[in-house]
C-alpha cells in the first residue's frame, strides 16, 4: 500500500512486544522494551529494587524466520533389513513465548528456584519498623530487636537510580518473579517486566522419522504365492537430539502461517506416534 511503511503483523499484550515487517528489513522483526542502562552497561534498579524499564522506544529483540531448515535421510540395508531415518532441522530466528514467560513468574519451571531459599542462593534478610528488607549476616537466627529472619532475599545486579552506586535493596524472591516475568509491559503499565524475557533462539534437530523393515526372502515369498511381503516398524517425532528453547516442543506454535508458528506455549506439543505395518502384493 503507497505510504504504508510497516505492517504489525502481530500486537501482544497492548504493544508490549510486536512482530513488525518493515520496508527495507527482513519481514517479521520482533519489537519490544528492554530494560534501562547506564553508559557503562549496568542494569538501572529503581526505588523498589526492581529493574528500570525503558519505555522511550522499542528496540529489535529478534526475528522469527530462521536463516536454515532442512533435512537428511538415510537407508542403510543389510540383507533382507532396512532402516530408514530422517532427521531435520531448524537454525536461526527467535520465538515468542508469553506462556513461559508467566509460568516462569507463577513459580512453574526450576530456573526459577534460583532465590527461593538458603539453599538456592536467597539471602537472609528481616523487616525493620518501616517495612524495609535489611540484608542481614547468614547464620543469624533474629534481627537486632528479635525480628525474624527470612531466607528468599534477592539483590538485583546493577546500579541505583537515586545515586548511581551499586544496588543494595533486598528484594523476597517471590515478589521478585511475579514482578519481574509478568505482563502490562508498555508505557504507563507501571511495570518492571519486560518482554525481551519471552524471546528465545529456536534451533533444533530432530529425529523426525525412523522406520525398521523386513523383506520375506524371494524363496519364501514365491511359497507363499507373494510378489512381496514386507513387515515395517516406525516412530514420527520421536526426540530433540538438540533444541535452545526450554520445557516446551520447538514446534508447538498454533496456526500455519509464518506468524502464528512463531508463538509457542499455547497449544499442545506434537504427538510421538509408534506403528507397524505389513504390505504384500501377489
Amino acid at each position: 500500500m503507497p505510504g504504508l511503511d510497516r505492517l504489525t503483523n502481530q500486537n501482544i499484550d497492548n504493544g508490549s512486544l510486536l512482530i513488525v515487517s518493515e520496508v527495507g528489513q527482513t519481514a517479521g522483526d520482533i519489537l519490544g522494551y528492554k530494560r534501562r542502562t547506564d553508559e557503562k552497561g549496568s542494569y538501572i534498579i529503581n526505588s523498589e529494587g526492581y529493574y528500570d524499564i525503558n519505555f522511550d522506544n522499542q528496540v529489535k529483540l529478534g526475528n522469527i524466520q530462521p536463516k536454515g531448515s532442512g533435512g537428511l535421510t538415510n537407508n542403510f540395508t543389510y540383507k533382507n533389513f532396512n532402516l530408514s531415518a530422517l532427521v531435520d532441522f531448524r537454525w536461526g530466528g527467535q520465538v515468542i513465548s508469553p506462556s513461559l514467560l508467566y509460568a516462569t513468574g507463577a513459580g512453574l519451571y526450576k530456573n526459577s528456584l534460583a532465590g527461593r531459599d538458603a539453599e538456592h542462593g536467597g539471602l537472609p534478610y528481616y523487616v525493620n519498623a518501616d517495612g524495609k528488607n535489611v540484608q542481614i549476616s547468614a547464620g543469624a537466627t533474629a534481627g537486632p530487636n528479635g525480628e525474624k529472619v527470612y531466607h528468599d532475599g534477592v539483590v538485583l545486579n546493577g546500579v541505583s537510580q537515586e545515586d548511581g552506586k551499586t544496588n543494595q535493596t533486598v528484594i523476597d524472591a517471590a515478589n521478585y518473579y511475579i514482578n519481574t516475568y509478568t505482563w502490562g509491559s508498555w508505557p504507563g503499565s507501571g511495570s518492571y517486566s519486560t518482554y525481551e524475557a519471552a524471546v528465545f533462539n529456536n534451533d533444533f534437530i530432530k529425529l523426525r522419522e525412523l522406520s525398521l523393515s523386513y523383506i520375506l526372502p524371494v524363496k519364501l515369498r514365491s511359497k507363499l504365492s507373494f510378489q512381496n511381503f514386507t513387515f515395517s516398524l516406525y516412530g514420527r517425532n520421536l526426540f530433540y537430539f538438540y533444541k535452545t528453547l526450554p520445557y516446551l516442543d520447538a514446534e508447538e506454535g498454533v496456526g500455519t502461517n509464518f506468524v502464528s508458528q512463531a508463538i509457542v506455549g499455547g497449544g499442545t506439543a506434537a504427538t510421538r506416534s509408534y506403528g507397524a505395518s505389513i504390505r504384500v502384493s501377489f
